[in-house]
């Protein structure tokens, strides 16, 4: 009883899948759009060569350590501690635009 269901649903397969192949060249044709803009020999030099690859001679990286603020080390019995610059900033100076009224 299951094989004339799967030949049936075989048979209702088989068409799509060869109208499928036949329009596969064509529907490729259209989404084929890569490299279809613009000038073709744009990746070259105008007199045809090669651009020369680019290498990281006169490259600088900016080092981290030189643009953090100095630290002020305080020791005081035996041990040393980092001091603030700035005194802690209350809740209202760090968002003054959050009221906190009303709060439990």
């Amino acid at each position: 009883m299951m094989l004339p269901l799967l030949r049936s649903s075989a048979l209702r397969k088989a068409p799509l899948a060869a109208r499928n192949a036949r329009l596969a060249p064509v529907a490729a044709l259209g989404r084929r759009s890569f490299g279809g803009h613009g000038d073709p020999r744009g990746h070259l030099n105008p007199d045809g060569t090669r651009p020369e690859a680019e290498d990281i001679e006169d490259y600088h990286d900016p080092d981290p350590i030189d643009h953090t603020p100095r630290l002020n080390l305080v020791k005081e019995r035996g041990q040393t501690f980092v001091v603030s610059g700035d005194p802690p900033k209350s809740y209202s100076q760090l968002w003054p635009g959050i009221a906190q009224k009303n709060v439990p």
